[in-house]
């Protein structure tokens, strides 16, 4: 028996998701003819020639929407329209279905493969929709012609005065579970068998109030079988007036139980990626706490080591200690921060900053690097850069970073240089002094071993790496220039590089920012006195290396382990400053610093200066830190140098407080 040829008019104009679909359908082993148009014109020519059975459209064409192909009137509607479209949101969806799409999907391979049967399903409704609509039209015409045509309809159909039900469909003994004449017996059996939580709404609705106000009435509801099978339930009902009364109601329902089923698997696929994606947070949150406390610890003795006397075979042997330390470290944050990027955008904590005082710092933390290999390092601010920028300076110093650490790697002999100038993009016209910002070009040149021309397009990506993995002379991970490109663009900025193997690389990205002020207003620089440290650390190495530091310093320092030590010395004893770790025991840090600004703490002031010491790293844990009300933020493993800024920036606070707190 041959199978009815189905017509389909295809309306694409991106012409390999037009092969992938027509190909779907000769796949299928169906009777289907597609015809294959890329416009609107074109598919209105199409169709003054012939009928097709579906149109099968994309959202987006050169010449406007498919949905544009549907006749201004449902009633005229004779063919049905499918919309397609890469835009997977709400609202595409809902514009097509109101513009009289019959249904809407989203364009992936899956969807293109299992083309066929979106289409016999559209077919399928729309063969359902004219049904109904015939249906209802034989309804107002004559009961007769309703009687007959609803027998062999698998929907319910039902017809009623306010007194009592005049007819139902034989399939509602198949959804509702039992026959028609218990019903027409006790009109009373079809409420009483809706779910309880779902009566006394669909009691309300059902009234002659509401059909005068509402007119048609759309609903969904469950239903509760004999035998205690829960069925969803689709109705919809209109009501016929005389005299503005309502004297009689139509309707019809379906039972839509195998969508709500889908609908909920779907829901809870999505509560698992949900739980599932919050797991992977916490995770990463554990791993960055548990490899950053013994990381501190490390990089903070051999910190302290090199501020003792040394010999230079052990100065030496220090520098390479802590330059592995970072290394490590370098690798944990590359982990943690491409799995940030990853799952969001780039977030941005923009503030006035130095440029030239940020390049130089930056520098010249990166120099020792290079002095161990022998390399000649300069870098260079051009004149016309201007001095103050308002922007993100930590991801700035971010992406030079990591362009830095990978020109130490892969450079064995020679000179690594970065440079800062004005962006100027070729035919612009140069900017006057009323200027409010400024395009930047930095670039990192080596005299490495330079990238292939294979390899430059892919060493941007994230695990790529420069040289074959079985053969490569040099460490990574294959994330720091993904990172970076990932940072420079979310910063408004591009990357790329120019390179020609064995003789070097230069990497150049670009970053607009907002010009500041002339100069930047620095910190007040008269001397921090010496003052009364808390520092609450249930680690011993990170305790001992900050503790130690802070008393050579002529700072005084008193130590608890756990939260009930803090709590009870901030009772027993003044303070002008709290170093505090956020995961102790017994009493929580976060719980700590909420009864100091909260006043809880007897003679404690609300705003007396918290610094979080924490192995906690990520962005999301800064933003909560800050919100809960910490004074300055530093993240393990830190410098000695850093502890002692953030330690006397904040010092001269204890100045202004009471005596009884000194």
């Amino acid at each position: 028996m041959s199978q009815e040829l189905i017509r389909i008019l295809l309306v694409e104009d991106e012409e390999a998701h037009a092969e992938l679909i027509s190909e779907a359908f000769r796949r299928s082993g169906g009777a289907y003819e597609v015809i294959h148009v890329d416009t609107l014109d074109d598919a209105r020519t199409q169709l003054e020639l012939y009928t097709p059975n579906l149109i099968l459209a994309d959202w987006l064409l050169p010449d406007g929407t498919g949905s544009e192909l549907m006749p201004k009137s449902r009633e005229t509607l004779t063919v049905p329209l499918v919309v397609m479209t890469s835009q997977g949101n709400e609202q595409v969806a809902v514009d097509a279905m109101k513009a009289g799409a019959l249904d809407y999907v989203v364009k992936s391979i899956e969807t293109f493969r299992d083309m066929p049967h979106i289409v016999e399903r559209a077919l399928r409704e729309f063969a359902h929709m004219v049904e109904r609509k015939r249906v209802e039209t034989a309804l107002r015409e004559s009961e007769s012609k309703f009687r007959q045509l609803a027998e062999n309809i698998r929907n319910v159909f039902w017809l009623s005065t306010p007194e009592k039900l005049i007819y139902v469909s034989p399939a509602f003994e198949r959804i509702w579970g039992f026959s028609s004449e218990k019903l027409y017996k006790d009109p009373s059996l079809w409420l009483n068998s809706i779910h309880g939580e779902d009566r006394e709404r669909i009691e309300q609705l059902y009234t002659p109030s509401m059909y005068l106000e509402e007119g048609l009435l759309n609903e969904e509801y469950r239903i509760v079988q004999p035998d205690g099978t829960v069925r969803w339930v689709s109705a919809r009902s209109f009501p016929v007036e005389e005299d503005g009364r309502v004297v009689r109601t139509a309707g019809v329902a379906e039972d839509i139980t195998e969508r709500k089923e889908f609908e909920a698997s779907l829901a809870r696929a999505k509560e698992a990626a949900e739980a599932a994606n919050e797991a992977k947070s916490q995770f990463l949150a554990n791993m960055s706490h548990e490899l950053r406390t013994p990381l501190n610890g490390i990089v903070g003795m051999t910190d302290l080591l090199l501020r003792t006397e040394v010999t230079e075979d052990q100065v030496r042997f220090l520098n390479l200690s802590k330059e592995a330390s970072h290394r490590l470290l370098s690798i944990v944050e590359d982990l943690l921060e491409l799995s940030n990027l990853e799952t969001g955008a780039v977030e941005l904590n923009e503030r006035e900053f130095n440029l030239r005082e940020l390049i130089g710092s930056i520098c010249e933390d990166r120099r020792p690097s290079f002095d161990l290999k022998g390399l000649m390092f300069s870098c260079m601010v051009e004149d016309n850069v201007p001095e103050s920028l308002f922007g993100d300076h930590i991801r700035l110093a971010q992406v030079l970073g990591n362009f830095l650490s990978n020109a130490a790697k892969f450079t064995a002999t020679g000179s690594v240089a970065v440079r800062v100038g004005v962006f100027q993009r070729p035919g612009a016209v140069p900017a006057g002094p009323e200027k409010k910002s400024v395009s930047l070009l930095f670039s990192i040149q080596d005299t490495g071993m330079g990238i292939s021309l294979e390899k430059q397009d892919v060493v941007f990506e994230s695990f790529t790496l420069g040289e074959d993995c079985l053969t490569k002379e040099h460490g990574g991970t294959g994330l720091g220039l993904a990172i970076a490109r990932k940072v420079a663009e979310g910063m408004g900025g591009r990357i790329w590089v120019e390179s020609v193997l064995d003789q070097g690389s230069t990497f150049f990205f670009n970053v607009t920012f907002r010009i500041g002020d002339a100069s930047l207003h620095t910190e007040s620089s008269k001397p921090a006195r010496p003052i009364r440290v808390l520092y609450v650390e249930d680690d011993i190495t990170n305790r001992f290396v900050a503790t130690r530091f802070l008393r050579r310093i002529g700072h005084q320092v008193v130590e608890a382990v756990n939260g009930e030590e803090a709590l009870f010395e901030l009772t027993r004893q003044p303070f002008d400053l709290v170093l505090l770790d956020i995961q102790v025991p017994r009493i929580g840090g976060l719980e700590i610093l909420s009864r100091i600004r909260s006043g809880d703490i007897k003679k404690v002031r609300p705003d007396l200066p918290v610094i979080v010491v924490t192995a906690y790293a990520m962005n999301s844990d800064r933003e909560r830190f800050f919100a809960a009300g910490v004074d300055a933020y530093l993240s393990k493993p830190f410098e000695l140098d850093r502890l002692q800024e953030l330690v006397e920036s904040l010092a001269f606070r204890a100045e202004d407080m009471p005596p009884e707190h000194i």
